[in-house]
Protein backbone atom coordinates (compact mmCIF):
# COMPACT_ATOMS: atom_id res chain seq x y z
CA UNK A 1 0.00 0.00 0.00
CA UNK A 2 1.42 3.34 -0.91
CA UNK A 3 1.21 6.19 2.37
CA UNK A 4 -0.42 8.79 1.41
CA UNK A 5 2.05 11.78 0.15
CA UNK A 6 2.02 14.65 2.07
CA UNK A 7 1.81 18.18 1.02
CA UNK A 8 4.40 19.61 -0.51
CA UNK A 9 6.07 22.75 -2.82
CA UNK A 10 8.45 21.63 -4.93
CA UNK A 11 11.43 23.27 -5.76
CA UNK A 12 11.88 27.23 -7.62
CA UNK A 13 13.86 27.65 -10.49
CA UNK A 14 16.02 29.98 -7.95
CA UNK A 15 16.64 27.49 -5.13
CA UNK A 16 18.04 25.11 -8.12
CA UNK A 17 19.90 27.89 -9.73
CA UNK A 18 21.31 28.75 -6.50
CA UNK A 19 22.07 24.91 -5.39
CA UNK A 20 23.43 24.21 -8.70
CA UNK A 21 26.58 27.65 -7.97
CA UNK A 22 26.81 26.61 -5.01
CA UNK A 23 27.17 23.03 -5.70
CA UNK A 24 25.19 22.33 -2.52
CA UNK A 25 21.78 20.75 -2.07
CA UNK A 26 19.21 23.26 -1.43
CA UNK A 27 17.35 20.25 1.00
CA UNK A 28 18.34 17.66 2.82
CA UNK A 29 16.16 14.38 2.02
CA UNK A 30 13.45 12.74 4.01
CA UNK A 31 15.68 10.25 5.46
CA UNK A 32 18.91 11.37 6.37
CA UNK A 33 18.73 11.60 10.22
CA UNK A 34 19.53 14.94 11.82
CA UNK A 35 20.81 16.06 15.01
CA UNK A 36 19.60 14.83 17.91
CA UNK A 37 18.23 11.26 16.67
CA UNK A 38 19.99 8.71 17.58
CA UNK A 39 19.17 4.68 18.22
CA UNK A 40 16.94 3.75 21.25
CA UNK A 41 18.20 -0.25 20.99
CA UNK A 42 16.13 -0.92 24.05
CA UNK A 43 17.09 -4.22 26.04
CA UNK A 44 18.14 -6.80 23.27
CA UNK A 45 17.23 -10.55 24.18
CA UNK A 46 17.31 -13.64 22.67
CA UNK A 47 14.37 -15.77 22.20
CA UNK A 48 13.49 -18.88 20.99
CA UNK A 49 12.41 -18.72 17.22
CA UNK A 50 9.22 -19.81 17.05
CA UNK A 51 9.71 -20.86 12.94
CA UNK A 52 12.81 -22.47 13.00
CA UNK A 53 15.35 -24.23 15.21
CA UNK A 54 17.55 -21.72 17.24
CA UNK A 55 17.14 -18.28 18.79
CA UNK A 56 16.13 -15.09 17.05
CA UNK A 57 16.84 -11.36 18.30
CA UNK A 58 14.46 -8.92 19.70
CA UNK A 59 13.48 -6.74 21.86
CA UNK A 60 11.93 -7.07 25.77
CA UNK A 61 9.39 -5.15 25.46
CA UNK A 62 8.45 -5.22 21.49
CA UNK A 63 5.70 -3.07 19.72
CA UNK A 64 4.17 -3.40 16.78
CA UNK A 65 6.43 -2.04 13.52
CA UNK A 66 9.66 -3.32 16.01
CA UNK A 67 9.40 -6.21 12.73
CA UNK A 68 9.05 -6.26 9.06
CA UNK A 69 6.79 -8.55 7.17
CA UNK A 70 9.40 -11.12 7.06
CA UNK A 71 9.65 -10.87 10.79
CA UNK A 72 13.29 -8.87 10.96
CA UNK A 73 13.85 -6.70 13.49
CA UNK A 74 14.38 -3.15 12.83
CA UNK A 75 16.58 -0.57 15.30
CA UNK A 76 14.36 1.66 16.67
CA UNK A 77 15.64 5.38 16.25
CA UNK A 78 14.55 8.80 17.89
CA UNK A 79 13.14 11.24 15.85
CA UNK A 80 12.62 14.95 15.88
CA UNK A 81 10.20 17.32 15.28
CA UNK A 82 8.00 17.65 12.64
CA UNK A 83 7.42 21.02 10.57
CA UNK A 84 3.57 21.29 9.03
CA UNK A 85 3.91 19.13 6.23
CA UNK A 86 5.38 16.12 8.08
CA UNK A 87 8.97 16.69 7.26
CA UNK A 88 11.89 16.25 10.06
CA UNK A 89 13.23 19.26 11.09
CA UNK A 90 16.96 20.41 12.69
CA UNK A 91 20.55 19.94 11.18
CA UNK A 92 21.00 17.08 8.68
CA UNK A 93 23.45 14.61 9.46
CA UNK A 94 24.85 12.63 6.12
CA UNK A 95 25.75 10.29 5.62
CA UNK A 96 24.19 9.04 8.37
CA UNK A 97 20.34 7.05 7.72
CA UNK A 98 17.39 7.25 9.59
CA UNK A 99 16.00 3.70 9.41
CA UNK A 100 12.41 3.80 9.63
CA UNK A 101 12.10 6.51 7.40
CA UNK A 102 14.24 4.93 4.94
CA UNK A 103 12.25 1.48 5.07
CA UNK A 104 8.97 3.78 5.16
CA UNK A 105 10.48 5.33 1.47
CA UNK A 106 12.03 2.39 0.54
CA UNK A 107 8.89 0.11 1.19
CA UNK A 108 6.77 2.15 -0.43
CA UNK A 109 8.90 3.88 -3.27
CA UNK A 110 8.66 7.25 -2.36
CA UNK A 111 11.31 9.66 -3.23
CA UNK A 112 13.73 10.40 -0.89
CA UNK A 113 13.09 13.52 -0.67
CA UNK A 114 9.57 14.64 -0.76
CA UNK A 115 8.69 11.66 0.23
CA UNK A 116 5.64 11.69 -2.43
CA UNK A 117 5.41 8.46 -4.86
CA UNK A 118 8.53 8.33 -7.14
CA UNK A 119 7.23 6.61 -9.77
CA UNK A 120 7.43 8.64 -13.48
CA UNK A 121 5.97 7.21 -16.46
CA UNK A 122 8.60 6.36 -17.59
CA UNK A 123 9.99 4.17 -14.63
CA UNK A 124 11.90 4.51 -10.86
CA UNK A 125 14.86 7.04 -10.99
CA UNK A 126 17.63 5.22 -8.35
CA UNK A 127 20.89 7.68 -7.82
CA UNK A 128 24.20 5.48 -8.63
CA UNK A 129 26.44 4.91 -5.57
CA UNK A 130 29.06 2.77 -5.58
CA UNK A 131 28.70 2.02 -2.14
CA UNK A 132 25.30 0.71 -2.85
CA UNK A 133 25.39 -1.22 -5.71
CA UNK A 134 26.90 -4.36 -6.67
CA UNK A 135 29.13 -4.52 -9.37
CA UNK A 136 27.29 -7.65 -11.02
CA UNK A 137 24.86 -5.77 -13.31
CA UNK A 138 22.48 -8.73 -13.14
CA UNK A 139 21.93 -8.06 -9.86
CA UNK A 140 21.77 -4.68 -8.99
CA UNK A 141 20.86 -3.95 -5.36
CA UNK A 142 20.21 0.07 -3.84
CA UNK A 143 19.80 1.27 -0.53
CA UNK A 144 18.88 4.91 -1.30
CA UNK A 145 15.07 5.04 -2.03
CA UNK A 146 14.13 6.33 -5.34
CA UNK A 147 13.76 9.96 -6.27
CA UNK A 148 11.02 11.87 -7.78
CA UNK A 149 11.27 13.87 -11.56
CA UNK A 150 11.14 17.18 -9.60
CA UNK A 151 14.65 16.30 -7.26
CA UNK A 152 16.54 14.63 -9.81
CA UNK A 153 19.18 18.10 -9.84
CA UNK A 154 19.00 18.09 -6.02
CA UNK A 155 19.81 14.31 -5.71
CA UNK A 156 22.56 14.63 -8.28
CA UNK A 157 24.58 17.78 -5.93
CA UNK A 158 24.12 15.36 -3.31
CA UNK A 159 26.11 12.68 -4.86
CA UNK A 160 29.62 12.37 -4.37
CA UNK A 161 31.26 12.45 -8.00
CA UNK A 162 28.31 15.06 -9.25
CA UNK A 163 30.17 15.39 -12.33
CA UNK A 164 29.74 11.83 -13.85
CA UNK A 165 26.89 10.80 -11.73
CA UNK A 166 24.42 8.29 -13.45
CA UNK A 167 20.97 6.96 -12.54
CA UNK A 168 18.95 4.07 -12.78
CA UNK A 169 16.01 4.26 -14.65
CA UNK A 170 14.12 1.14 -13.36
CA UNK A 171 10.80 -0.51 -14.51
CA UNK A 172 10.42 -3.66 -12.20
CA UNK A 173 11.96 -3.86 -8.68
CA UNK A 174 11.22 -5.95 -5.92
CA UNK A 175 12.24 -5.99 -2.23
CA UNK A 176 15.31 -8.16 -1.70
CA UNK A 177 16.80 -8.05 1.95
CA UNK A 178 18.09 -5.74 4.64
CA UNK A 179 21.83 -4.04 5.72
CA UNK A 180 21.25 -4.66 9.33
CA UNK A 181 24.06 -5.31 12.65
CA UNK A 182 24.50 -9.08 13.77
CA UNK A 183 24.80 -10.15 16.97
CA UNK A 184 25.84 -13.66 18.34
CA UNK A 185 25.22 -15.70 21.89
CA UNK A 186 27.60 -14.18 24.42
CA UNK A 187 28.72 -16.34 27.53
CA UNK A 188 25.77 -15.30 29.44
CA UNK A 189 22.69 -16.05 27.20
CA UNK A 190 22.71 -12.42 25.97
CA UNK A 191 23.14 -11.30 22.42
CA UNK A 192 26.69 -9.38 21.53
CA UNK A 193 27.35 -7.15 18.61
CA UNK A 194 29.44 -9.39 15.87
CA UNK A 195 29.75 -6.65 13.52
CA UNK A 196 27.88 -4.86 10.59
CA UNK A 197 26.77 -6.99 7.67
CA UNK A 198 29.24 -6.45 4.73
CA UNK A 199 26.72 -7.67 1.79
CA UNK A 200 23.05 -7.17 2.40
CA UNK A 201 21.58 -9.90 3.47
CA UNK A 202 18.48 -11.90 1.22
CA UNK A 203 15.25 -12.66 2.80
CA UNK A 204 15.47 -16.24 4.03
CA UNK A 205 19.24 -15.39 5.05
CA UNK A 206 19.89 -17.96 8.14
CA UNK A 207 21.83 -14.61 9.70
CA UNK A 208 18.49 -12.64 9.66
CA UNK A 209 17.24 -14.12 13.09
CA UNK A 210 19.75 -12.52 14.54
CA UNK A 211 20.12 -9.65 13.26
CA UNK A 212 19.31 -5.90 13.43
CA UNK A 213 18.20 -3.94 10.44
CA UNK A 214 19.08 -1.07 9.43
CA UNK A 215 18.72 -0.27 5.37
CA UNK A 216 15.89 -2.10 3.47
CA UNK A 217 17.06 -3.01 0.09
CA UNK A 218 16.03 -3.70 -3.24
CA UNK A 219 16.85 -5.59 -6.27
CA UNK A 220 16.56 -3.72 -10.01
CA UNK A 221 15.12 -6.35 -12.22
CA UNK A 222 14.13 -4.33 -15.25
CA UNK A 223 16.52 -1.13 -15.82
CA UNK A 224 18.57 0.95 -18.12
CA UNK A 225 21.76 3.47 -16.91
CA UNK A 226 21.57 6.68 -18.47
CA UNK A 227 23.52 9.96 -17.32
CA UNK A 228 21.70 12.42 -14.44
CA UNK A 229 21.92 14.98 -17.24
CA UNK A 230 19.05 13.52 -18.91
CA UNK A 231 16.89 13.34 -16.42
CA UNK A 232 17.17 17.40 -15.25
CA UNK A 233 14.40 18.59 -17.14
CA UNK A 234 11.16 17.02 -15.13
CA UNK A 235 9.07 17.72 -18.43
CA UNK A 236 11.40 14.80 -20.01
CA UNK A 237 9.59 12.60 -17.03
CA UNK A 238 5.86 13.85 -16.78
CA UNK A 239 5.62 13.52 -20.50
CA UNK A 240 2.89 10.38 -21.57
Amino acid sequence: MIVPPLPYSPLSAGELSSARQTRRPALAPYTTAREGEAPTLGDLVLEPDTQRTGCRLGYAHEVKGDRDEHSVLWMRYTHTVQDRRGMPVGTPRPPTVHPTRQRRAMRNLLCQFCIRPAHTPHGLIFLMDPSDVTPDPTKVLVSQPPVCAQHVAAAALLHPDRDSAKAYLALNTCLYGVHGHLYDHGDDGRPVPAGRSTEPLPYGHPRLPTCLAVTLVRQLKTYSLIPVDELRDPAVLSAT
